[in-house]
C-alpha cells in the first residue's frame, strides 16, 4: 500500500535523495577531515536552478562507491579509504574546474597506465 502519491514525473531524480545520501555516505570521510584538521576537497557550488551541482553530487558519490567497492583488501581500514578518497577528490576537481597544469601548460588529465588505461 503506497503512503504518499508518486511525483508527476515517475522517472525524475529527486535531489533531497540524493543530499541525504550524499551526507550520510560521506560522514566518515567528513569526520576524518575534521579529526585531522584538513579541509574537505568537496567543493559544491552555491545552489543554483538548472546548474550542474547534481552532476557534480552524483560524481562524488560514484568516486566513493568505486574506491569503497575496489576496496576488499581494506576492510577494517576506513581511514585508507579516506585518504584514497581524499586524494582522488582532488584529481576530480582538477578535471571538472579544467585546472591548467603551471609546469607543462595543458588542460589537467587522469594518469593512464600504457594499454590498460581507460
Amino acid at each position: 500500500m503506497r503512503l504518499q502519491t508518486p511525483p508527476d514525473p515517475i522517472n525524475s531524480f529527486n535531489p533531497s535523495v540524493l543530499r541525504r545520501f550524499r551526507r550520510d555516505l560521506l560522514f566518515n570521510y567528513s569526520f576524518w577531515c575534521s579529526y585531522l584538521g584538513h579541509k574537505s576537497k568537496i567543493w559544491l557550488p552555491e545552489p543554483n536552478p538548472g546548474s550542474a551541482d547534481l552532476h557534480r553530487k552524483l560524481l562524488y558519490v560514484a568516486l566513493y562507491l568505486l574506491i569503497w567497492g575496489e576496496s576488499a583488501n581494506l576492510p577494517f581500514m576506513p581511514e585508507c579509504i579516506c585518504y584514497i578518497y581524499h586524494h582522488m577528490v582532488s584529481e576530480l576537481n582538477r578535471i571538472l574546474e579544467d585546472y591548467i597544469d603551471e609546469n607543462i601548460g595543458v588542460l589537467s588529465s587522469p594518469p593512464l597506465a600504457e594499454k590498460t588505461g581507460f
